[in-house]
C-alpha cells in the first residue's frame, strides 16, 4: 500500500499540474455556442471542411469525425459574428454554418442536431453543474459518517477526492471536451467508488467483531480478500457495458463511456489501495 500511497500522490501532483497550466477544455454547454452533429454521405474529409470554414472568416471552432460519415462542429459564442463585423442572431449564424456545410457537400447533408447556448446561459450550467458535484459529494460524505465510525469517513473522503482529482485530470491532461456529460461522468465514477468502498468497509466491521484477537492489518487483509471476487465481478460487468457504449454509442457516449471507465479503475483501485489502508493509520484503537 506504501507503493500504492506514492503511484497516488505523484498521480494527483500531475492531474494539478495539468489544471493549472492547462486547465479545462469547456465545451459549448459551458462557454456558449453553436453545434451541430450531421451526417455526409459523400464526403469525409475534414481537412477539406476546415478549409471551408477559414475561407468564410470562420476560424474558432472543432470538427471532430465519427462512424464512417459523420461529425459534430463546435463553433465558440460569436466567433462568426466577430468575423462579419455586426452582431448576428443566432439563426443568421445557424445559415451560415449550413451554406459552409452545404457547399461542402454534394449531396443532402442531414442534420442530426443543432444547439445553440448562449453565454449566459453557459455561466449558469457550470455554477449548477459545480452545486451539484459539491452536493452530491457532501450526501456521499454524510451517509458514511453516519453509517459507520469517523475513521471510516475520513478514509473514504480522502479517496473520494483522490478520485475526483484523477478524474477531473484525465480531462485536463487529454483536453477532451468538458460539458454537462463530464460532470454525469464524474457524478458516476464518485457513486460506484462509494459504494464500493461501503461493501468493503461492512466487511471490515463485521470482521473487526467476529476476529477481535487479530491485528487490524489481519483484518483488513481478510475484509478485502473476501470481496476481492465480488469487487472483480462488479467491475468486469460494468466495464463490459461500458465498452460497447464506449465503441457503438457514438461520438457523443464515446468520451463519457471511456472517461467512466478509467474513473471505475480508479475507484476500484482506491478502494483496495488507499481508503482501506489509511485505517491502518488513524484505528490506532481497535475497539
Amino acid at each position: 500500500h506504501k507503493i500504492c500511497f506514492t503511484i497516488s500522490i505523484i498521480a494527483i501532483v500531475m492531474s494539478i499540474l495539468s489544471f493549472f497550466i492547462r486547465g479545462l477544455n469547456f465545451g459549448v454547454d459551458f462557454t456558449g455556442g453553436l453545434l451541430f452533429d450531421i451526417t455526409v454521405k459523400d464526403n469525409n474529409d475534414i481537412a477539406t471542411l476546415s478549409n471551408d470554414f477559414l475561407k468564410n472568416n470562420i476560424e474558432d471552432f472543432n470538427i471532430q469525425s465519427y462512424g464512417k460519415d459523420s461529425f459534430i462542429i463546435r463553433i465558440s459564442e460569436n466567433s462568426i459574428s466577430k468575423k462579419a463585423n455586426k452582431k448576428l442572431t443566432s439563426n443568421e449564424e445557424i445559415q451560415i454554418v449550413k451554406d459552409v456545410i452545404n457547399t461542402f457537400s454534394n449531396t443532402d447533408v442531414v442534420y442530426n442536431k443543432i444547439d445553440f447556448v448562449g453565454p449566459q446561459v453557459g455561466k449558469e450550467l457550470i455554477i449548477k453543474g459545480l452545486v451539484a458535484l459539491i452536493l452530491s459529494f457532501l450526501a456521499m460524505l454524510i451517509y458514511i459518517g453516519v453509517r459507520f465510525q469517523w475513521e471510516f469517513g475520513f478514509g473514504a473522503v480522502i479517496a473520494l477526492i483522490h478520485d475526483a482529482i484523477l478524474t477531473f485530470g484525465v480531462y485536463s491532461i487529454f483536453y477532451i471536451d468538458f460539458d454537462l456529460t463530464a460532470i454525469a461522468s464524474i457524478l458516476t465514477v464518485l457513486g460506484y467508488s462509494v459504494n464500493d468502498k461501503v461493501v468493503i468497509y461492512d466487511r471490515i466491521r463485521e470482521f473487526l467483531l467476529k476476529y477481535k484477537h487479530d491485528s487490524l492489518v489481519e483484518i483488513i487483509d481478510k475484509s478485502l480478500t473476501t470481496t476481492l471476487r465480488r469487487t472483480l465481478l462488479t467491475s468486469s460487468t460494468t466495464l463490459a457495458s461500458l465498452l460497447i457504449l464506449a465503441f457503438m454509442g457514438g461520438e457523443t457516449l464515446k468520451y463519457f463511456s471511456l472517461v467512466v471507465i478509467y474513473g471505475i479503475i480508479v475507484g476500484t483501485y482506491s478502494s483496495i489501495f488507499v481508503s482501506t489502508p489509511l485505517l491502518i493509520y488513524i484505528k490506532k484503537d481497535k475497539k
